[in-house]
């Protein structure tokens, strides 16, 4: 019977951050607060600048503002700042864990859908 074995170089730990460096982009609800005012601004953005460029008469028309910026991309930023999203910490937290049979299974499920 053939055993695999783990051969990839591991880099070094990360030095501390620093408190703000925490606060501010790690997650949690400060981080959610100014992530949630971002993505509104960014739809804003999105609708003022594709209204102007379609030439429409009233290019801050609130009501669809409020539909696409209030409605559309400031959940995401609120669930983006509050949540750990991404695909690396997934592959951390299946690191972490002891098993090798359950790390593979996951990982090869992961790079599936990549």
């Amino acid at each position: 019977m053939t055993e695999v074995v783990d051969t990839t170089p591991h880099a070094p730990p990360a030095p501390p951050r620093s408190k703000w460096h925490r606060l501010l982009l790690g997650p949690g609800f400060i981080r959610a607060a100014w992530m949630t005012a971002l993505f509104f601004w960014i739809g804003f953005g999105i609708v003022v600048g594709l209204r102007s460029i379609a030439h429409y008469d009233p290019a801050l028309d609130w009501l669809i503002i409020v539909t696409v910026a209030g409605l559309i991309t400031a959940p995401l930023g609120f669930l983006g700042g509050i949540l750990r999203c991404g695909r690396h910490k997934q592959l951390w937290a299946i690191r972490q864990r002891g098993c090798q049979q359950a790390r593979r299974a996951s990982e090869n499920l992961l790079l599936a859908f990549a």
